[in-house]
Formats: structure tokens, C-alpha cells, sequence
């Protein structure tokens, strides 16, 4: 997992700031940890159950209070609801006559498929933006829902409500944050109705509110209040006092400069879900797992529903959408060619701060059509039917058959033949969010900025003793409900002594410099 993204550790240490006296009678300051019990730093737990829920789970199809949950679960409501825990801060809640499966709980990818019913997902808010916020946003952990048909990209924090009508039809509405489907940004009070495939926008008032919306805010107003009530607690008192703070065993936080590992290997399997490699010379696809390296000749296939991120080279970014094939090869020149069978890809180049005698050349094929990518940019390829190819630059710059190609072109390539047209409506889907906000992590962060990108992350489940429910509590940060209410009970962090040092960096607005156009 990346550093920005990367969680405390779930073992919790109170550090207790305590004045003892030396053998030389100088005073001194010594620290004392104890454990706390009923923090969390991980999802998947069920919060709330109410009436007739079923789980078809590992562990057997009971879903009681607080059960643990994996990846491939799957949840049925029929006359009830039920509230799921996904990262701190992120609540899923499903509707009576309701189906979902969460296909992976990790942080930076999160996706919930539903199959049917209605859901709502609320994210904690900060109350206030942060001098790095255009950062932050970027590095979002995004939220994929997945419908019947459609495919949606919960962007931002806020609150949203899915609901499936059919195997063709899905509805987003969202009452704060930001939403992402088919093309279409939706962002606060903005709702859509798509029908296979093609987004409707829809009135603000033509959705009326019925008792799923307000359970769901009675909850969010609930989870609040008991926030509130963790102030009575004997750990927060201590830490009100500034006698303690939470231990930060994170090590790349303690350590910035290692914060980024760059390998010099190529065709490095950086993430993957779901997906299979037929090696050169074999018959068989096997499993490909994470960490991984491709070889001249190498196919890669991802499953339907999955994702994968390559790195051809160190500063090249190579995501696979889900029902996608790639074939990978490194010939002796060194220059590495990838041909996207079917499916889509994605290719973001950052720019590199290595002195190098010439930059790396990526060979992009598809449909008979060759494309040279060296600069820094965004390129997506998407393989059309009947042998047919496109490639949107969004940002940079391509070379194909000697003619130089610049940003803002679709290119459809048929037989022998690539058409030109300008690339004005942006068609970012759930696909692009995702790659673009993976892309953005893999930047470096201003030295003062890593520690306030950090804490505007942070946060922890805590079992509150008087609710026996999970409450947010953020980490050093002032959070709010997209309902209204601020989530007041913060636990300290232990900053690293390097993230304590003063600096002479301005904390004035920073963007970042990612290519992708998110």
C-alpha cells in the first residue's frame, strides 16, 4: 500500500507523558504507554442490524452486530436494514429488499457491488480545506459502486444514494460531495438516472425523499452524538490535557525519505485484484499476483469487476480496466511495447526527476494503430469493435507513423487509417478516477504538506462502551457529517520528530502536479 494512504497501526498505544526524577535529581520526561481498547483502523463490520439481514459470508449466514467481514462477502436485507463500517469515516447503509457484495475492502480500493435495492454511503467531511486540499483530493480513496449495468465513482466526501431499478436502469443522487459516472460529474444536490449506459440528469426536487433517507440521517445524527459522548472517556480527558497522544507507528510517516521506493525494474505488477498471466510458451493462465514481473511475451487478462496497475517503467503508469488484455513485450532495444487486446487502458506519465540520457519510450498498440509515448501526459485506449481502436489525449503528446500528435485529440484508428477529431466532452468514468487518483499518490508531497495530507486522512472506528456501536473519531482533524453535526472528539497523533522541525516552506496553496486531467 502507498505511504498516503497507509493506516496506524490497529494496535493502539496511549502515550503518557509522565515527570520523573533521575538519580541525578535533574528532572527528566519519561513516557508510559498502556493499550486502549476499541479503536479500529480497518473496515468491514457490520454496525447496525435491523430486522431480516442474511449473510452469505465465510463464516456462515448469520450477520449479527459487529461481525467481521472479508472480501467476497455478500449481504442480503430483506424486511430490515443494516449499516456496514468500510474505511473510517466511510458508512455503507442498505435499504430493505437489498443486495451487495463487497468485492474488496482494501483503503485505496474500495468497491461494493449492488445488485439490487438501495444504498446510501456517507464519508466524514472536513469542516474546514486544507492549504493542500487540491492534493487531498486527489488522493482520495475513492468508493466504487457497481450496479447491474453501470459503474459509478464516489469521488469525494459526502453523502450518496444508489438505488438499482433494473438490469438497464440505476440512480445516483447526491446530497453533498462529488459522483462520477459515464461521463458525467455530478457534485452537490445532483442527481442522474441511467439507462444502459447513458446518464439523464434529474431535477433537484425530483426525488422525493422517502424513510431510507431519513433512517439514514437519523443514524449519521446518532453516530455524531456519540462522538460526542467519547469525551467522558478517561483516554480523551488525557489527551484534552495534552498528557497523551496516540502512537504513530507509521514508518514511512517517521521517515519521509523513505516514504518512496523507486525500482529500476520494468513490468512490475504494482496492483491487481483479479487477473491471470499466460506466460511465453505455456498453455495455461495462472493466477498473477501483485509484485509480480512480466516478461517479453507475457498476456495479461483482467475478470470482470477487477482492476490492475502495471509500471513498464519507474515513472510509467499502465492501468487495466476490468475485462481487459494486454500483451506485453520487451525486445532487445529496450523499448517496451504493450498491445491492448480488448478492454481499455490507461497510461499516465509523471514527470521524472531523475537525470536520465533519454527518456523511456512507451510503444501503445491497438488496431493495427502504433503510438510512441515519451512525455509526461494522460492517454487512455479503448478496444472498439470490429477491430477498431481509440485513443483520447488528455493531456501530452504522441508520435504515430513520424506525425507528432498533441493533447486534446481522439484518435479512431480502423484498418489502416487514423482519424483526427478534438477532444471536447470529457468521457471520464469510475476507470479514470480510479487510475488518476493511484497516479497522484505516486508523487511527492511537499515536505510540510506530508504530515498535513496525513492527519487530513486520518481516523479510527472506536467501539463506544455506552452505544456498544462504532463511532468516527477523526485523527487530529475538525470533521463534520455531510448531515450536519461535527464529529468534536479527536484523538492526538505523535508527530515524527522530523515532521516537527520547523521549515522555511510557505503553506500557501499547493497543486499538484499530476497529469491526469482529475
Amino acid at each position: 500500500m502507498r505511504p498516503v494512504t497507509r493506516l496506524l497501526a490497529a494496535a493502539l498505544l496511549l502515550s503518557i507523558n509522565a515527570v520523573t526524577v533521575a538519580q541525578s535529581k535533574d528532572n527528566t520526561q519519561a513516557r508510559a504507554t498502556e493499550l486502549v481498547k476499541g479503536f479500529q483502523f480497518r473496515g468491514g463490520i457490520i454496525n447496525f442490524v435491523e430486522g431480516d439481514v442474511r449473510c452469505i459470508c465465510q463464516g456462515g449466514p448469520d450477520a449479527p452486530h459487529r461481525r467481521v467481514l472479508t472480501a467476497g462477502d455478500t449481504l442480503k436485507v430483506a424486511a430490515g436494514r443494516a449499516e456496514i463500517l468500510l474505511n473510517p469515516g466511510y458508512y455503507l447503509r442498505l435499504s430493505a429488499n437489498t443486495e451487495a457484495r463487497l468485492l474488496d475492502l482494501s483503503p485505496d480500493n474500495l468497491k461494493v457491488k449492488l445488485s439490487s435495492g438501495s444504498a446510501i454511503i456517507e464519508i466524514a467531511m472536513n469542516s474546514s480545506p486544507s492549504p493542500y486540499q487540491d492534493i487531498i483530493d486527489r488522493i482520495f480513496n475513492i468508493v466504487t459502486v457497481i450496479t447491474p449495468r453501470d459503474e459509478y465513482a464516489v469521488s469525494r466526501a459526502g453523502a450518496y444514494r444508489f438505488d438499482v431499478v433494473s438490469d438497464k436502469e440505476s440512480r445516483v443522487r447526491v446530497l453533498k460531495g462529488r459522483a462520477v459516472v459515464a461521463g458525467t460529474i455530478l457534485g452537490d444536490g445532483k442527481g442522474a438516472s441511467v439507462i444502459e449506459g447513458k446518464p439523464t440528469l434529474e431535477h433537484e426536487n425530483s426525488t422525493l425523499v422517502d424513510s431510507f433517507d431519513t433512517w439514514s440521517r437519523e443514524r449519521a445524527l446518532s453516530l455524531v452524538r456519540s462522538n460526542k459522548s467519547l469525551k467522558q472517556l478517561d483516554w480523551y480527558k488525557k489527551m484534552s490535557a495534552d498528557r497523551a497522544y496516540i502512537e504513530a507507528s507509521d514508518d514511512a510517516s517517521a521517515n519521509p525519505s523513505m516514504a518512496r521506493t523507486v525500482s529500476a525494474r520494468t513490468g512490475v505488477v504494482a496492483f491487481i485484484d483479479q487477473g491471470e498471466v499466460l506466460k511465453r510458451g505455456t498453455s495455461d493462465w495462472q493466477e498473477l499476483r501483485t509484485g509480480g514481473e512480466l516478461s517479453n511475451g507475457d498476456r495479461v487478462r483482467t475478470r470482470v469487476d477487477s482492476r490492475a496497475e502495471i509500471n513498464p517503467y519507474p515513472d510509467f503508469y499502465l492501468f487495466m480496466r476490468g475485462n481487459s488484455e494486454i500483451l506485453f513485450a520487451e525486445p532487445e532495444d529496450g523499448r517496451i511495447s504493450v498491445t491492448v487486446l480488448r478492454g481499455s487502458v490507461v497510461v499516465a506519465v509523471t514527470e521524472t526527476y531523475l537525470r536520465v540520457k533519454e527518456r523511456n519510450t512507451l510503444n501503445l498498440i491497438a488496431a493495427n494503430a502504433r503510438y510512441e509515448i515519451t512525455r509526461k501526459g494522460y492517454y487512455r485506449v479503448n478496444a472498439l469493435e470490429a477491430g477498431n481502436s481509440e485513443m483520447l489525449i488528455y493531456d501530452g503528446l504522441v508520435r504515430s507513423d513520424g506525425v507528432e500528435i498533441s493533447a486534446r485529440k481522439r484518435l479512431v484508428a480502423g484498418g489502416s487509417t487514423i482519424a483526427q477529431f478534438a477532444l471536447e466532452k470529457e468521457n471520464w468514468d469510475s476507470f479514470d478516477v480510479w487510475s488518476g487518483s493511484r497516479t497522484a499518490r505516486s508523487e511527492p508531497i511537499p515536505r510540510r504538506g506530508r504530515w498535513l495530507v496525513r492527519i487530513a486522512l486520518a481516523g479510527a472506528w472506536f467501539l463506544n462502551p455506552s452505544t456498544n456501536e462504532y463511532t468516527f473519531v477523526p485523527g487530529e482533524r475538525y470533521c463534520k457529517s455531510p448531515y450536519g453535526g461535527d464529529y468534536s472528539a479527536m484523538y492526538r497523533i505523535n508527530r515524527p520528530r522530523v515532521l516537527r522541525e520547523t521549515t522555511r516552506e510557505p503553506i500557501n496553496s499547493v497543486r499538484a502536479t499530476s497529469p491526469n486531467p482529475f
